[in-house]
Order: structure tokens, then sequence, then C-alpha cells
């Protein structure tokens, strides 16, 4: 979503931690409540913007929702009149944060530690007072912890509750069929044809809107799926529209709704501005200061925006591949991250497609049913399970067996509950089994079963990694990868086959793997193009096999001789390049070698396009 930024300022590079503030670490754990608050807060040197994550539970000590928590320590000479200097390279970090994010601030004097939540009608309220690069936070005398005092529990459970709440209203991915709607409701309220608007502007922003509208009915499509399921197109709601200035909201319009896509919004100031984006649910706010975007520039403008969509599925979700190596990867490594949850008695034990299905979709939610107390009148509720994935199998092989008989003697559960998580799609779940199922798939298996990451501590991912293993699995993954994403492409984005596709215009890709188990792993690529019609392939060797090309010249010393040869046909080498094998270590390294790729050569797209930068970044680089 495109929205005002309140604070001009980026996040915060790597910062230095002192004693002082292992102290101030050290008091703030002994005043936590450790019976509902779970985590720790440490000096992470490495790591910007906050120092930890702390996890609420109830007494059944089942999760309720994470804090991200900033700790700093207050200076001596603000003990009687607690203020913090806050750095702006904070804020912007909580404007952009999907947790709710708590300053904790210790007096070490006074053996207390006061608390502030930063959201954003903090942000709002601080944003004029800024004049340089920190802003005073007063600190909340009513708002700390000492040990004793335990009111902060029933604020932080507020927080968390309001937070869900947000994030069923406004999360267009993982709620995609219902959020939008509860989102746009209030939008109505203050917004109205555009009858202010000439003949000449109205002709201006139709130009912009087919511009948009195309590109999400073309090329991408499935973005549109995903984001605006029901939604037949994108309108526009303008808040000013003048020679030199635009500002507008870019609302979406559902199949049933038959008012006309440019309207107006009414009684605007700058403050209504953030309501309307904030509270009545428009998808993004653009304004431009010194033009007339509309006017002057609509495709970039409409190719931003779509851009700005695009990464943020690409990024967040993982898109079904239709390749059963694909889909047993995914369900493979969710029976083993849940093992306990499923009631296996180890993270290998086979599960057949049908047991893993009833226990989803049936016995698993009934067990939660009958463990937690639901609020009155509560009849459906999603439940978030990766807290779980850490309980002992023994107690859920109970659970399971319990719920079994209850549904074998017919019982119906007072609340129908729906299993979610963060890290596992569960709608993806839900498709792969019915996809392998279709394909005469019994069991699920992984297709890793030769590759295991050792994971040693504090001694980087590829120590102790076997070299052949590990060249073993790549070896088979860009086998699969190469016909499978050309086939994904088609599928996915088939306006844009060609642009997106593996080979492009080159005919030949040779992967040259090097592996130093203690750096980073990571392969060569030359993309080569001949003169003679071959067929598009990949070559993959290892930096010291005898068969791998060797004598690749520069081009800048050889301008005419940078070329191979290979089974009698030379080859011009056009592009040389290098590229980590992360993926090989991601919980789906399948889908991530296809997002990666995807992701790559969108970013390529988007700025041949005329677009300066896009939301993408190499994943070892994020």
């Amino acid at each position: 979503m495109y929205r005002k930024k309140l604070i001009n300022s980026k996040p915060a590079p790597y910062p230095n931690t002192s004693a002082s503030e292992s102290t101030s670490i050290d008091l703030f754990h002994g005043f936590l409540d450790r019976t509902f608050v779970k985590g720790y807060v440490t000096v992470m040197d490495k790591i910007p913007n906050t120092d930890g994550i702390l996890t609420l539970t109830g007494k059944d000590q089942i999760p309720k929702g994470r804090l991200d928590v900033q700790l700093k320590t207050l200076s001596k000479k603000k003990k009687t009149n607690p203020t913090f200097q806050c750095e702006l390279a904070l804020l912007a970090y909580v404007e952009e944060e999907m947790l709710p994010v708590i300053l904790i601030v210790v007096d070490q004097v006074n053996k207390k530690a006061y608390w502030r939540h930063l959201d954003y009608a903090l942000l709002r309220e601080l944003s004029p007072k800024i004049k340089g690069d920190t802003v005073a936070l007063p600190m909340l005398q009513e708002q700390f912890l000492d040990g004793t005092n335990h009111d902060y529990l029933d604020f932080w459970n507020t927080i968390l509750e309001k937070t869900k709440a947000k994030y069923v209203k406004y999360d267009l991915i993982e709620n995609q069929r219902n959020a939008l709607l509860m989102e746009l409701g209030r939008l109505n309220d203050r917004i109205m044809p555009a009858f202010s608007l000439n003949h000449a502007e109205i002709r201006e922003i139709h130009i912009f809107l087919d511009i948009l509208n195309n590109l999400y009915d073309c090329e991408f499509r499935t973005i549109k799926q995903i984001l605006y399921f029901n939604f037949w197109k994108i309108g526009i709601a303008i808040a000013a529209y003048e020679p030199n200035t635009s500002t507008f909201f870019i609302i979406p319009q559902a199949l049933t709704d038959n008012s006309p896509l440019i309207k107006q919004v009414k009684d605007i100031d700058e403050i209504h501005k953030d309501e309307i984006f904030l509270e009545d649910g428009a998808l993004s706010l653009q304004w431009s200061g010194d033009r007339n975007s509309i006017r002057e520039m609509p495709d970039a403008v409409a190719l931003k925006t779509v851009c700005k969509d695009v990464f943020k599925v690409i990024d967040k979700i993982h898109l079904s591949i239709p390749d059963p190596m694909a889909a047993r990867e995914y369900l493979a490594k969710f029976t083993e991250d849940f093992y306990q949850f499923l009631g296996l008695p180890d993270r290998n034990f086979p599960i057949s497609i049908e047991r893993l299905r009833a226990l989803i979709l049936a016995i698993l939610p009934v067990t939660i049913e009958q463990r937690v107390s639901f609020g009155q009148g509560i009849k459906i509720s999603t439940y978030g399970i990766d807290g779980l994935m850490g309980e002992k199998a023994g107690n859920y092989h109970n659970q399971i067996q319990n719920a079994e008989t209850l549904i074998a003697s017919g019982y119906l559960p007072k609340v129908t509950v729906t299993l979610d998580s963060k890290k596992f799609d569960m709608k993806l779940i839900e498709h792969y089994m019915s996809y392998l199922t279709k394909l005469g798939v019994v069991e699920i298996s992984s297709p890793y079963t030769d590759f295991k990451i050792p994971g040693i501590p504090n001694f980087g991912p590829w120590m102790g990694l076997k070299e052949e293993d590990a060249f073993k699995t790549l070896k088979i993954m860009l086998e699969k990868f190469s016909q499978i994403y050309p086939v994904f492409i088609e599928e996915k984005f088939p306006y844009l086959h060609k642009e997106l596709g593996l080979f492009k215009e080159y005919q030949l890709i040779i992967y040259i793997w090097h592996f130093d188990p203690s750096k980073r792993a990571f392969v060569e690529t030359y993309h080569c193009v001949s003169e003679k019609p071959v067929d598009n392939r990949y070559l993959l060797f290892k930096g010291d096999d005898k068969n791998c090309p060797k004598g690749f010249e520069s081009r800048q010393n050889n301008p005419d001789q940078w070329s191979v040869r290979i089974d009698g046909i030379d080859y011009e080498i056009r592009m040389k390049g290098s590229r980590t094998i992360w993926f090989l270590l991601d919980p789906f390294p399948l889908h991530s070698l296809i997002r990666e790729e995807l992701s790559k050569n969108l970013d390529s797209y988007f700025k041949e396009k005329g677009l300066k930068d896009t939301p993408y970044r190499e994943r070892f680089q994020r």
C-alpha cells in the first residue's frame, strides 16, 4: 500500500551495545512475569532497530501473540522526569513493522522500567515535533514494570488484540476473500461521484485507470486474483487534482458494485487523508507535490502501483507450483515441523495424505476447540499453530485419540476452528494434498532424503555439510527447476513468458559450482548464445571438474574471443554473473529457487519498463 511517510528517516544501521545496556536487560528480565511472558531481549550488536521478541501466553501457556521490543537505558539526569530522546531511525522502523513495537526504557537508579507502545497514533503526535535526528518522548509514570506491578500484562494483551483485529482487517493476502469488503465499507461515507472534474481531467484519469487495469487483467492477473479476489476493476478516489499536484486513493471495485470507477473524496484535509488510508480501507494513498503525476506520466504511476503489489505477493507467499516434487517438498516440511502436533513419533515418520487431511480439517480443530476457552458467542475462529511446533508428541497423541472418539460418536464442535500458520500457507497445504491425490500419490515423503542440513551452531550453515550431498541435491534441483520454471511462468504469467523466462534470448546457461565450507557456496553463471539453431539447455560443473570449460577470458581484454565451445558448438558468452545458493538451506528450496528467479526477472522487467528501483533484493542480502 502507498502512504505518506510520517518519519523522514531510514531504519537504523547496525548499532553497538554497551555494558550499561546489559545491566538494563538483566533488570528488565527480572521484572517480567515469566508465567505469561516468554522470550528474551538480548545484546544483539548485529541486529538493527529492535532487541528481541516477547511472546505473551495465557494461563494454559497457549501463545497469544508476539511483541517486538526495543530496550534503552534512561539517562540518570532524567530519573525524576523520565524522558527518552527517540531516534528517528527507530520510528521509521516502527512505521514499517508488522508486529506491535514496545519501547522499554530502564531506570537503573530507581529499579524500574518504563514502557511505551510505539503505534501510528504516537508517530502522528511526534511528527510535528521533529527538528533533528531525535525527538523527545516522555515516559508515562503509570506505565512501568518493577517486578511487583503487573498491570502491563493487561495493556500488552489489549495491544495484541487490537493488532490482530487490524491484521484481520487489512491483510490483503491471507484474508483476501473477505477483508477487502470490511476495509472498504466505511469509505463509502466519504466519497462521491467526481462532479468537480472537467472532461479533460476525467479523460486523463480514465487513461491512467485503463493502463493500470490492463496490467492487472493481463500481465499480472495472478497477482490480482490473490490480492483482489471478487473485485473486477481498480478504481480511484481523487482528493486533489491540480496542474502541479495530485492526491488520490487506489480503491478496488467489487463485482457487485455498479458505481463509477472515478470518485472524489469530500470534506478532506491532511488529517482526514490519514484516517481514510488507515481506518476507511483505501489500499494506497499517492500524491505528488510538484507535478500532476496522472496527467504527466500515467504509465509510470500505473507500473509503480502494480510493482508494489507484485512484490508484496511474491515476497510474502509461495505461489503454487504445478509439480509433484514441489508439492512433496512443501507437505514433507510441514509434517516434519509439526510432527509432535500431528501425533507422529518422529520427524521422518511417514503419513498418508488422507490421514494428514483428516488431521488438519477435522481432528486437530476439535483438539483445539476442546482445550481453548473461546469468548461467549464465538462460533468460528482461526487458530495460529506456529507456537505448537514444540509440543510433546505424547500429549497430542492422547488429545488426537480423544478427538477421534468424539467425532466417531457424532460430536459437533461448538466452535468451528480453522488452523492458520505464518510459516505455511494452509490453503497451499490443502491444494497440494488434492493435487497429489489426483496424481495417485498416497503417502507424503521428502524429495531430499539424502540431503541433511547439519546446523552446527556458531560455525555457519555450510560447516559440516558434505559437498557431495549438497552438489547432488543441487544437480537434482536444477534439473527439476529447468523443467518446472517454464511451466510455472506459462501458468502464472502467460503474457510475460518471454520476459520472465529462464533462457530469454540465450540458448545455453553454464553453472560452475564453488564450495568452501568456511564461506558461502555459490555458482558462477554464464549466459551464452549460438549462431546456429540449437535447443535451450543448461550445464552444471564443479569448479575443479576436468570437464569444466576453462579459459573464460575477459571480454574487456579480448572482445572478439569471449566464447566457449561445447559439444562441437561455439557459443558467445553474453553475460557473466554469480549467485549464492542459499535456497539449499531454505525450508522450501525448490519454491525458494523459483521465487528468487521470478523476483530477479520481475526486477529486470520493471526496470526495463522505466522504473528506477523495485522492492526486490536478492535473498542473501535481505
